[in-house]
């Protein structure tokens, strides 16, 4: 199935519709126009093309806050999520980590290993996949597309050896949920959301087109 969701990104320099600079030669030198914008295109995402990946959700880390703020983001906007992208036909993955000898490996979600005992998501870890072949196997599958939410985005969602910025350089096209995602914060920047806003704009400028949580909700399934 085939489905259309309303995506956003931003550019520097002016791009057409299939994301190509527009070239000019000035003293001889080549450059790039300038056209700073927002963009809200409508993207077609097949079912057999995409994979949604969730990110490390653990359920307790050991610290309330990240606690408090991770359950608030899973409950109201993630599992949410991931119920209507399983029941459309999309697969779904969760990367987390395998407990280790010393007993280092959160657990995820309950709802998440429901979800993954009827068959409707998988569970990795990140301990067992290399990103080359973990690349390699998605493209075999005929996946192109990579769809991203969960925590933290400012370290495990872009930094994780299967997370954004590698995937982004094995090929794929990313899009990223920003409102089923959270980072974690400093002191200066817990109130306002600061470094989850700024990752997000990052991402939005060059890594990763958004989609807002409620766009999907509203789709009716084929």
């Amino acid at each position: 199935m085939i489905y259309d969701i309303p995506t956003l990104h931003r550019t520097y320099f002016k791009l057409d519709e299939n994301r190509h600079l527009f070239p000019y030669i000035k003293d001889g030198n080549r450059f790039y126009e300038v056209e700073e914008a927002v963009h809200h295109p409508v993207r077609q995402f097949d079912t057999t093309k995409t994979l949604l990946i969730i990110m490390d959700p653990w359920n307790e880390v050991g610290d309330e806050r990240l606690n408090t703020n991770s359950r608030n983001i899973f409950y109201g906007k993630l599992l949410p999520l991931a119920k209507k992208m399983t029941e459309l036909g999309f697969p779904a993955i969760v990367l987390t980590n395998a407990k280790d000898k010393d007993g280092y490996g959160y657990d995820i979600f309950p709802e998440l290993k429901e979800l993954a005992a009827q068959g409707k998501l998988e569970i990795l870890y990140h301990q067992e996949h290399k990103p080359e072949a973990f690349a390699a196997d998605l493209k075999a599958r005929g996946i192109a597309n990579l769809v991203y939410c969960g925590f933290n985005t400012n370290m495990c969602v872009i930094g994780r050896p299967l997370g954004i910025i590698r995937m982004v350089h094995e090929g794929f096209r990313i899009f990223f949920v920003p409102d089923a995602a959270a980072a974690i914060e400093h002191k200066e920047t817990w109130e306002d959301q600061g470094l989850h806003k700024a990752v997000t704009m990052v991402l939005s400028q060059w890594a990763a087109e958004l989609i807002d949580v409620d766009d999907v909700l509203k789709i009716e399934r084929k």
